[in-house]
């Protein structure tokens, strides 16, 4: 599926105050976009999951990305450091990049 798809699927497009235990401002779910056509197909993605759902209101934010941080070391390869398995069933790892 598309990556807007993917993500969607992976939390709770309705929850504005986070995902799973990750509560908080920081983690409520964003698509991050580059380009116009990233935009339109994430707004589009959006579009269809609020119809999905009965045209319920959704938490997701669209902004445009700027300055990547790389996080600090003790974060990367989480999920490898952990034992999970990076899938949608365990989704923390999961951001939404468009092409």
């Amino acid at each position: 599926p598309a990556p807007c798809r993917s993500f969607l699927d992976a939390i709770d497009p309705t929850d504005d105050r986070g995902q799973e235990a990750n509560r908080g401002p920081q983690y409520r779910p964003a698509i991050f976009f580059s380009t116009a056509s990233q935009e339109r197909a994430a707004l589009d993605a959006l579009e269809k999951e609020s119809l999905r759902r009965g045209n319920r209101k959704l938490a997701v934010r669209l902004r445009r990305a700027t300055t990547f941080w790389v996080a600090e070391e003790f974060h990367q390869d989480y999920y490898k450091k952990n034992g999970l398995d990076p899938n949608v069933e365990t989704p923390y790892w999961m951001g939404a990049f468009l092409d």
